[in-house]
C-alpha cells in the first residue's frame, strides 16, 4: 500500500468552493478507482483555508490515472537519450 498526503491552502474567498470540489473529487476517486482504498479530506479548524488530503492506494499502479498510464511508455521513451 502507498499513502499520499497533500496540503492545500484555499483562497480566503474560495474556501467553500474548494471544499466542495475536493470532497467531490475524493468521492469520485473512491467510486471510480478500484485501487483507491481511502481518500480523506480534512479541514483545519483553526485555519479553515488549510486542507489536507490523505489517500491510500493498493499499489503504485493504482496511483497512476488510467489516461496517463496509457501514454506513459511513449512519454518515458521520448525522455530517454
Amino acid at each position: 500500500m502507498l499513502a499520499i498526503v497533500v496540503h492545500f491552502e484555499a483562497k480566503p474567498d474560495k474556501i467553500d468552493a474548494f471544499k466542495e470540489t475536493i470532497v467531490g473529487h475524493a468521492t469520485r476517486c473512491l467510486e471510480r478507482e478500484p485501487g483507491c482504498l481511502q481518500f480523506d479530506v480534512v479541514q483545519d479548524t483553526k485555519n479553515p483555508a488549510h486542507f489536507a488530503v490523505y489517500e491510500i492506494y493498493k499499489d503504485q499502479a493504482a496511483i497512476t490515472p488510467i489516461a496517463p498510464r496509457r501514454t506513459w511508455p511513449r512519454r518515458e521513451k521520448s525522455c530517454r537519450t
